[in-house]
């Protein structure tokens, strides 16, 4: 009854201040609120149980809440609202259960790169205040960060990790039987129609964009891939399923990655099955594919080259050259420089944009050090580190052509299982520098006798 009334009471506030007050202040509040919220819930509801489910709800969730992509409140999408109750609720369950940032190699890194763009994002709100603005780049550049900690320790147990990854498919099979749905009805308002004729219909369901529909099949892809690979093999259909509805997005740097990832998946595990269908499918739409590669060009030399996406790097460039020091050194965001209206299409000039050369030194240095590191782990015969190495190929590929690296879904799943491989309690405990996740006995043991998730039993 007490939980029942504090969550009527937040809902009633919340409304109250929404209407009467402002949007903004509601959303400056909220942090304060929902901490003060929680404090008063009642001890015996904030079980390691009860939080950790409602994280992982929060979390795989997301793909569907995104479907309401264009519900604005306030001058704030619904969608800013839900991620930045989720960054709130991370950092508070971080506190609750005495995550130890030293018990992860590399915290450093991450430390570092959250302060930096923290830093930046103050700065850019003192010198302009424009709230709405400096919300969306701390969001997209920092936003994943506390996930690296929260759900990397608490995905280290494997039926953690498995449990995780089973509800990510939950939520998302409803996205692709509605893409499957499209895709036998051929209804056109399930599709993104270009090229000349209208020849090419890319599937997008009932998001603004193929592409978006495109990364909802990357958790699908992984997570299906993963739990195949280690038991369910009846798995490997979901695997497939997601891999025809990626292809139907034409989306062409997803394309590349999905013809990277299953070539380094069949490598590793030596199972030639899904290779085989993938390379008959490839066969069977194989003049179709260069028509879709030669659309616009795949060149440098010209404007259109890469669907007109030269012209805007070309673009992004010149603003870049011609800003001051300062702005080059901390980023064109920091002093309000940006190009109106347009998405720079690719990730490594957004980094520059939004963190300068330092930020992009510090990006360029994670990305780096985080996938050398992650392929040592599967040269070391540990399975998991596949995952978060997917997500690393994937943004070094499609980084060319977009930055999806600022898409919150991917921050999420991307900093959960770099967390969860490079999770070290045994350093503390042995003195030692660490070793693989769940491979070694006394590491398990030292799990089950003092890691936070493990206290209530």
């Amino acid at each position: 009854m007490t939980l029942f009334l504090l969550i009527l009471l937040s809902f009633v506030l919340f409304l109250v201040l929404f209407v009467f007050v402002s949007p903004i202040t509601v959303l400056i509040i909220l942090p304060f609120f929902v901490l003060i919220l929680v404090l008063l819930f009642p001890r015996r509801f904030l079980t390691t149980g009860i939080t950790m489910g409602m994280m992982l709800l929060l979390i795989t969730a997301k793909p569907l809440v995104d479907l309401f992509w264009d519900i604005h409140l306030g001058g704030f999408k619904l969608l800013h609202y839900y991620s930045l109750v989720m960054f709130i609720y991370a950092i508070f369950l971080i506190l609750l259960h005495r995550i130890k940032v030293t018990d992860f190699r590399f915290y450093h890194l991450v430390l570092i790169t959250g302060i930096y763009y923290s830093v930046l994002a103050i700065l850019y709100l003192l010198a302009k205040g424009n709230v709405i603005s400096m919300v969306e780049y701390f969001l997209r550049t920092t936003y994943g960060l506390p996930f690296f900690f929260l759900m990397g320790s608490y995905l280290w147990d494997e039926k953690h990790l498995r449990r995780f990854l089973n509800l990510t498919i939950i939520m998302l099979i409803p996205i692709a039987l509605m893409g499957i749905y499209f895709l036998v009805t051929r209804s056109p308002e399930g599709f993104q129609i270009t090229g000349s004729a209208e020849k090419f219909w890319r599937l997008k369901g009932y998001y603004h964009d193929a592409s978006v529909f495109g990364l909802k099949m990357v958790p699908l892809l992984v997570s299906s891939w993963y739990l195949a690979s280690t038991g369910k093999r009846w798995m490997y259909s979901i695997t497939l399923v997601a891999a025809i509805l990626m292809f139907y997005t034409y989306t062409r740097a997803l394309w590349i990655f999905l013809a990277a990832i299953l070539f380094l998946w069949t490598l590793y595990r030596r199972n030639y099955l899904i290779m085989v269908l993938v390379l008959l499918f490839v066969l069977f739409n194989w003049n179709f594919i260069l028509e879709r590669f030669s659309y616009a060009g795949v060149t440098l030399e010209s404007p259109y080259g890469f669907g007109g996406r030269v012209a805007i790097w070309q673009y992004g460039i010149k603003a870049f050259l011609s800003a001051p020091i300062f702005a080059k050194m901390f980023g064109l965001f920091v002093v309000g420089l940006t190009i109106p209206g347009k998405y720079i299409h690719n990730l490594y000039l957004q980094w520059l944009f939004d963190g300068g050369v330092v930020g992009f030194i510090i990006n360029f240095l994670i990305l780096g050090v985080f996938l050398l590191s992650t392929l040592d782990l599967i040269r070391k015969g540990n399975v998991r580190a596949l995952l978060p190495v997917s997500y690393l190929i994937f943004l070094l590929i499609t980084g060319f052509a977009a930055s999806y690296m600022n898409v919150p879904n991917v921050q999420v799943y991307l900093w959960s299982f770099l967390g969860m491989v490079f999770y070290s309690p045994l350093k503390l405990a042995h003195g030692s520098k660490g070793s693989e996740a769940g491979n070694s006995h006394g590491l398990r043991q030292y799990y089950h006798e003092s890691h936070p998730y493990r206290k209530e039993g």
